[in-house]
């Protein structure tokens, strides 16, 4: 699974990378795929003239779930941000 999430995350960083241009990036959607550890992650990043507009990864397999079938990950994160531990939103930044 690890070497399937940094094929992501690599992916993820290399294609707008390589849409960039000398004005800012070149608008599209940009997709590219791997294989993970039990399945394949595909990863798709959508971009304007002048900044990263989504990002989204596919796989086949929560590999959590898959050990933990009773225990819901997505329950976590809404009881940790209830505590004050954090939050499921982000911003991506550019950095020159």
């Amino acid at each position: 699974m690890k070497k399937g999430i940094l094929a992501a995350l690599a992916l993820s960083l290399a294609l707008p990378a390589c849409a960039l241009g000398e004005a800012g990036y070149t608008a599209g959607t940009y997709s590219a795929e791997a294989q993970g550890m039990e399945s394949a992650v595909k990863v798709t990043v959508t971009v304007s003239d002048s900044a990263i507009t989504d990002l989204k990864h596919e796989h086949d397999c929560d590999r959590f779930h898959a050990a933990h079938d009773n225990t819901h990950w997505q329950d976590l994160i809404e009881h940790g941000k209830k505590l004050g531990l954090g939050s499921d939103e982000y911003e991506i930044v550019n950095i020159h």
